[in-house]
């Protein structure tokens, strides 16, 4: 029983001083670091002696090098030459020259320390740094290798490509204005990229009440809005283009489904465009299902069809071909390959809720067992087993996700239906 008591102790003491530590550093002032900025040129030495005249003419282009440095507006081969020399120093323009390039070296290296990455650009940053390595191999073998600076301006492209989506919002053309070969190809690789990233994150998704209109129209016989899997900004445009278009038809207005909500497909952010896309397409096909909706006396099925039943089986209409194409009648696809990868997708989820929490419990009653061991190696073993087990059931289970995941990827060409509408 002694060793009992230690343990409890042992445990009640961790987790006390967890929470006490967790609360001091919740309430520790949050430093904001101050942004450092360029010395000032009068404090700036050549390093080696000339006349005031020069010395002058080295600190103002150091001042004005700097300054481009941190502002990253301009390179530095492109800004420190004779046209940028003021024309106060066009006798001593090899020192203002000297003194600019000097400046923007550092002016970069002080934009580097005020533009530490948050954790959330850590991926980016490796991903630009891969894409500049490999463009540079590629480079290597040809006749016009890249130079260290090409690099190095491939790379900062890279990450402007990125932000100028993401950040700014900002349409594919932007890269063509990056000068240099180098900066265009880096930029329009950091610009497909962010488009790859936003593609993962969803717009706010459509409100109750268009999922209940939806609803109640039988989702103008639109099979993907059912499927839980798709795309959530596909879904989105897809309810709302059904209830916008079939709601517009029943008033007796004209045709109003344009090619997208505002007119244009040609949004830049691929949340939008895939939003557009859907939008337009569930919009014709909501005005064509009021105008010619399906007759029930042709098929009996068609109003006691659930397809909103959640479960492991996905719902599919066997009187459908494998080649039909939406709107499907029956408000769901045909039974084909695509149910059948769903069916196996759904069939590991729901694996994995079921193994969890059983693994979860067999942990806590092989923690429990240790705990109250009161140094019985029968109880002792009793417990390690049962927490082994449990977490050999974890990676079995998490290792058959990714056998299945890689297995339909091999088998599904990249960027189909099918893998769109499972997530893959």
């Amino acid at each position: 029983m002694k060793l009992v008591s230690i343990n409890r102790l042992a445990l009640v003491g961790t987790l006390l001083g967890a929470t006490i530590l967790s609360v001091v550093l919740f309430m520790q002032p949050v430093s904001v670091a101050a942004q450092e900025a360029c010395p000032d040129k009068s404090t700036i030495t050549p390093g080696y002696s000339m006349f005031s005249d020069s010395r002058e003419a080295y600190r103002d282009g150091y001042a004005k090098g700097c300054e481009q440095g941190i502002d990253q507006s301009s390179s530095k081969n492109l800004f420190c030459e004779i046209r940028s020399v003021p024309s106060e120093y066009l006798d001593n323009s090899s020192h203002w020259e000297a003194g600019c390039r000097r400046g923007h070296d550092e002016g970069s290296e002080i934009y580097e320390r005020n533009n530490q990455p948050s954790e959330a650009d850590l991926a980016v940053i490796a991903q630009c740094q891969a894409y500049k390595e490999s463009a540079t191999a590629d480079k290597a073998r040809t006749s016009d290798p890249y130079s260290e600076e090409d690099a190095n301006n491939y790379y900062r492209s890279c990450l402007a490509g990125y932000k100028a989506l993401v950040e700014n919002n900002q349409p594919s053309s932007f890269c063509s204005s990056q000068g240099s070969e180098p900066k265009k190809i880096g930029c329009m690789a950091g610009f497909l990229f962010a488009e790859e990233k936003l593609k993962e994150t969803p717009l706010e998704p459509a409100s109750a009440e268009v999922v209940e209109r939806a609803r109640e129209i039988n989702y103008c016989g639109i099979a993907s809005i059912l499927d839980p899997t798709a795309n959530p900004n596909t879904r989105k445009g897809t309810y709302e283009g059904c209830v916008d278009g079939y709601e517009q038809a029943e008033a007796g207005g004209e045709n109003i489904c344009p090619p997208a909500p505002d007119g244009s497909l040609s949004e830049p952010d691929p949340r939008i465009r895939s939003y557009n896309v859907a939008y337009a397409d569930a919009c014709r096909a909501g005005r064509q299902y009021f105008l010619n909706p399906p007759d029930p006396d042709d098929d009996p099925d068609l109003t006691s069809l659930d397809t909103t039943t959640k479960g492991i089986v996905p719902k599919c209409d066997p009187s459908l071909t494998p080649d039909a194409v939406a709107p499907f009648p029956r408000g769901v696809g045909p039974c084909d390959f695509n149910q059948f990868v769903v069916l196996i997708k759904n069939i590991m989820r729901y694996l994995i809720l079921l193994v969890i929490p059983i693994a979860a419990a067999m942990i806590g009653w092989g923690g429990f067992l240790i705990m109250t061991a009161a140094g019985s190696p029968e109880r002792v073993k009793k417990g390690t087993n049962a927490i082994v087990i449990a977490l050999t059931g974890i990676l079995i289970i998490a290792a058959s996700y990714l056998v299945v995941q890689v297995v339909i990827k091999l088998l599904v060409p990249t960027g189909s239906e099918i893998i769109e509408r499972i997530g893959v």
